[in-house]
C-alpha cells in the first residue's frame, strides 16, 4: 500500500471492530420497518391459483395471463428472493477458498462451506415451494416448516463452523486442505440427510398462528440461536481479527431482525413481514460475502506490499553483501549455490550466472570436491558437524584452475522450514605467505642462535687457555724480573694481567648471556631473603656497603636459578657503581597483580634519564672499564632472562639520588622446562 491513510482504511478489520460497517447494516436492516411506518406495504396477495377458482374463471370466461400472473405474484416474489440468497451463498464458497489460498486462514473455507450448505437448504426450500420437489406432507404446511428448518440449519452450521475454526490448527497447506475437505464433506452429508428427512415427513404441525402475538412460534428457535451465536463469533474474531470474522458478527443484525419479522409479524405466506424477512436474508448472506471480498482485497494488497518490501530488502541485503570485504556464498541442503556476492567474484573469477544453480564443489579442488557431497549426506543423517559453526582453513579453486588457501566459516539457518547454509570465505594467501616467511625467519633465527651459543661456548672455553697462558707469562715476568723492573714496567705488567682478567670475565659473561633463561630447575618454594644472603656470600660484598632486605619479602613458588642470576647481576651492578663511603642497597618485594614485584634500590651516583634504556643493552657501561671492571652485559642478561619468562624490568633514577630497579617476575611463567637448553 502506497498511502498510510489507505492502509488504515483497509486494516480496520485487524486493529478495531468495523463500527461504521455495523451501523450501515443496521440501518439497512431496519429500513423496511421504517417504510412500513410511512405506510408502504411490501406484501403480496396470497395465491388464488386453485382448482375452484380456475373453474369459476373458466365458466365466466375470465382466464387471462394477467390474472394468472397476479395470482402467482407472491410465489414469484418468494422465488426471486430465495433464489437470490441461494446465488449469493453459492458464490461465497469460491471467494472463501480463494481467500484461504492467499491468507491460509482456515476459518474462511469452513465458514464458506457452512454458508454453501445453508444455500443448498434454501434451494431445497425454494424448489419445494414451487412444487419442483415433491413431498409427502401437506404443501401448505411444508413451506413454513422448511423456512424454520433452513433458518435453524443456517445458524447451527455457522456456529459449528466457527467452533471448528477456533479449535483447528493448520500447520501446512496440504494437511489444511485435507481437513477442510473433510469438514466440508461432513457439512454436505448433514445437509443431504436433513433434506431427505424433511422430504419424507408425513405429518407436520401447524406453523402459522395468524391472530396471535407470536404468529410463528417455531421461529423462536433460530431467533434464540442467532442471539447465542454472538459469543462464539466474537471469540473467533478475537482469535483472527479480519473482515470475514467481523462480518459474521455484523450479519447477526439482519438475521435477528428478519426473525423478529417472522416471529411477531408474518401471519400468512407472502405478506409484508414475510417478504421483508426474505429480503433481509439476502442482506444476511451479502454481509459475509462482502467480508470475504474486502478481506480478500486487503490480503492481496498486504501481499503486494510484503512482496515489494521483500524485494526492497533483497536489494538492500544484496548491496550489503556486495560491499562486504569477505566472500559470502549461500547454498541449499543439496549443496547448490543460491547466492554469490561481489567479493566472491574477485576471489574465484566466476560471475554469479556461471555458478548459481551449480554445486558448491565447483569451487573446490580435490580431495574437498569428492568429500563435500558425502559430508552433507552424513551431516543430514547423523547431525555430526565438521565445518558448520567451526572456522577452518581449506583450499579453493579459481575459474582458471588456480588453487589458493581460504579461511571458511559456515553457519546454518532455517527459513520457512528450508535449510540454508551460509559460508564466509576469506583469501588467506598473503597471510600464509607471511606465515611461511615468518616460519623461515624463525628457523633461521634459531639456527643463528644455536650457532651463536656454540660460538660463545667455544669462545669461553677455547680462548681461556691462551688467556691463562698470557696471564701466567706476565706473572712469571713479574716474579723473575721483579728486581730489575722499574715502576712503569711493573705497572704495565699489572695492567696486562688486568686486561687478561677482564677478557676472561667478558667470555664468562658472554657464555652466561647466551644461556640466559634456558637452564632452570623446576619451580620450588623459596624465601627470597635467604636467596639474597646466598648471593651476598658469592659476591663477596665490601664491608662499606650494606645490603638488607625488608619484611615485605614473602615465601614464593618460583624457579630458583633465573631469579638468583637476576639478583647476582643487580646487586653486583649496584656494588660496582656505588661511590659512597657508606653504601646502602635495599631489596624489597610484594605481589602486584599477575607479578611478583622486586625492587633493588641503592644510594649510588644515579643514572640520567637518557640512559634508562641504554643500560639494558649489551656491552653498555656508563663509566670507563678502567674505573669499574665489567663487561656491560649484566643488565642485558637480566632483561633477557625476564623476557624469556614473560617478565619485565625498568629503572627509576636521577643523578646523585641513587637508582631503583623494578623486576616484575610473572606468577605463571610463559615457558616451561620443555624449552630448556638445546642440545649442543
Amino acid at each position: 500500500m502506497s498511502d498510510t491513510k489507505e492502509e488504515n482504511q483497509l486494516d480496520f478489520g485487524v486493529n478495531s471492530f468495523p463500527i461504521k460497517f455495523l451501523v450501515s447494516v443496521f440501518l439497512i436492516s431496519i429500513s423496511p420497518a421504517l417504510l412500513n411506518v410511512l405506510g408502504l406495504d411490501l406484501g403480496c396477495a396470497p395465491s388464488e391459483l386453485n382448482i375452484e377458482n380456475i373453474a369459476k374463471w373458466h365458466l365466466n370466461g375470465n382466464i387471462t395471463a394477467d390474472r394468472i400472473f397476479a395470482a402467482l405474484s407472491g410465489n414469484l416474489h418468494h422465488l426471486i428472493l430465495e433464489w437470490s440468497s441461494v446465488m449469493v451463498a453459492t458464490t461465497t464458497i469460491f471467494i472463501a477458498f480463494s481467500h484461504f489460498s492467499t491468507t491460509k486462514d482456515v476459518s474462511s473455507p469452513i465458514i464458506g462451506a457452512a454458508i454453501l450448505c445453508s444455500g443448498f437448504m434454501d434451494a431445497f426450500h425454494t424448489l419445494a415451494s414451487v412444487h419442483m420437489i415433491s413431498t409427502i406432507a401437506d404443501h401448505s404446511d411444508f413451506i413454513p416448516f422448511t423456512w424454520t428448518l433452513t433458518r435453524t440449519f443456517n445458524v447451527g452450521l455457522l456456529m459449528l463452523g466457527a467452533a471448528i475454526s477456533l479449535n483447528l490448527n493448520i500447520r501446512n497447506t496440504k494437511s489444511g486442505l485435507i481437513r477442510i475437505s473433510f469438514v466440508t464433506l461432513i457439512f454436505i452429508l448433514i445437509t443431504c440427510l436433513s433434506i431427505y428427512l424433511a422430504m419424507n415427513l408425513e405429518h407436520l404441525p401447524q406453523f402459522i398462528f395468524p391472530h396471535q402475538l407470536v404468529s410463528r412460534p417455531y421461529d423462536i428457535i433460530p431467533l434464540t440461536l442467532f442471539t447465542l451465536a454472538f459469543p462464539i463469533f466474537w471469540k473467533l474474531y478475537k482469535k483472527t481479527p479480519n473482515f470475514l470474522t467481523a462480518s459474521l458478527i455484523v450479519a447477526l443484525i439482519p438475521h435477528v431482525i428478519l426473525e423478529l419479522h417472522m416471529v411477531f409479524g408474518s401471519s400468512q405466506l407472502f405478506d409484508n413481514d414475510f417478504n421483508i424477512a426474505h429480503a433481509l436474508k439476502i442482506v444476511a448472506y451479502l454481509v459475509p460475502f462482502l467480508g470475504f471480498i474486502l478481506d480478500y482485497i486487503r490480503a492481496h494488497l498486504i501481499q503486494e506490499q510484503t512482496q515489494e518490501e521483500l524485494a526492497e530488502r533483497r536489494l538492500r541485503l544484496q548491496a550489503v553483501l556486495d560491499e562486504a570485504v569477505d566472500g559470502i556464498i549461500t547454498i541449499d541442503s543439496k549443496g547448490v549455490i543460491e547466492s554469490f556476492n561481489a567479493a566472491c567474484i574477485k576471489l574465484f573469477d566466476y560471475s554469479p550466472d556461471e555458478v548459481i544453480g551449480k554445486n558448491i564443489n565447483t569451487l573446490m579442488p580435490e580431495p574437498y570436491r569428492k568429500e563435500h557431497d558425502q559430508y552433507l549426506r552424513n551431516y543430514h543423517s547423523t547431525g555430526d558437524k565438521k565445518i558448520i559453526g567451526i572456522g577452518r582453513e581449506v583450499s579453493g579453486k579459481k575459474k582458471d584452475g588456480t588453487i589458493f588457501p581460504i579461511e571458511l566459516s559456515v553457519s546454518q539457518i532455517e527459513v520457512r522450514g528450508k535449510r540454508i547454509y551460509s559460508g564466509i570465505v576469506r583469501d588467506i594467501s598473503a597471510r600464509k605467505e607471511s606465515e611461511n616467511q615468518l616460519k623461515t625467519a624463525v628457523e633461521d633465527l634459531q639456527q643463528t642462535n644455536q650457532e651463536l651459543e656454540s660460538f660463545a661456548y667455544v669462545a669461553s672455553h677455547d680462548l681461556k687457555s691462551p688467556l691463562r697462558a698470557i696471564d701466567n707469562l706476565a706473572q712469571w715476568l713479574d716474579e723473575d724480573l721483579s728486581e730489575s723492573l722499574d715502576d712503569e714496567n711493573r705497572n704495565r705488567l699489572k695492567q696486562l694481567r688486568g686486561r687478561v682478567l677482564r677478557l676472561e670475565n667478558l667470555l664468562d659473561d658472554l657464555l652466561e648471556f647466551s644461556k640466559g633463561g634456558q637452564e632452570f630447575d623446576d619451580t620450588e618454594i623459596i624465601r627470597p631473603d635467604r636467596l639474597i644472603e646466598e648471593v651476598k656470600e658469592i659476591l663477596n660484598i665490601p664491608n662499606h656497603i650494606k645490603v638488607e632486605t625488608t619484611q615485605e619479602l614473602k615465601t614464593i613458588k618460583i624457579p630458583r636459578m633465573p631469579l638468583e642470576q637476576i639478583f647476582q647481576n643487580l646487586i653486583s651492578n649496584a656494588v660496582k657503581h656505588n661511590d659512597k663511603k657508606n653504601g646502602h642497597i635495599t631489596i624489597s618485594g610484594e605481589t602486584s597483580g599477575p607479578y611478583v614485584e622486586f625492587r633493588v634500590s641503592d644510594n649510588g651516583p644515579g643514572i640520567e634519564e637518557k640512559f634508562h634504556e641504554k643500560i639494558f643493552e649489551m656491552f653498555q657501561t656508563l663509566r670507563s672499564r678502567d674505573d669499574v671492571e665489567g663487561s656491560g652485559m649484566g643488565l642485558a642478561l637480566v632483561k633477557k632472562i625476564l623476557y624469556r619468562f614473560g617478565g619485565k624490568v625498568r629503572v627509576e633514577s636521577e643523578p646523585g639520588k641513587g637508582a631503583t630497579f623494578f623486576v616484575y617476575w610473572p606468577l605463571n611463567p610463559k615457558i616451561s622446562k620443555n624449552t630448556s637448553r638445546r642440545s649442543k
